[in-house]
């Protein structure tokens, strides 16, 4: 499920939420949304997937373009994960980006 930034906000402010930045680590280090755990897509998918658990807590996903983000979400998604959330790109991001 997409969502805008002001839905992320939202949840950020209000639930239990996991943000999943799946750039690679370099990118991660120049800037990320506070608080999101570097998780590359640069691996095979059931590696990816080892530490994500299947559980209530809503995760949430973003990457460059919004390409990689949305495949991984539409790939979590076949896989019966649940409360998995496509933010696209982190260009969609409109306040100050953590560094290191």
């Amino acid at each position: 499920m997409k969502i805008s930034m002001e839905e992320l906000e939202r949840m950020l402010k209000e639930e239990n939420v996991i943000i999943y930045d799946v750039r690679s680590e370099n990118f991660y280090k120049e800037g990320h949304i506070k608080g999101a755990v570097s998780k590359p897509l640069t691996i095979s998918f059931s590696d990816f997937t080892k530490d994500i658990k299947k559980d209530d807590t809503k995760k949430v996903f973003y990457c460059n373009g919004g390409n990689t983000s949305s495949t991984v979400v539409k790939t979590l998604i076949k896989l019966k994960y649940e409360n998995i959330y496509d933010f696209g790109s982190i260009k969609n991001w409109k306040y100050e980006l953590e560094r290191g």
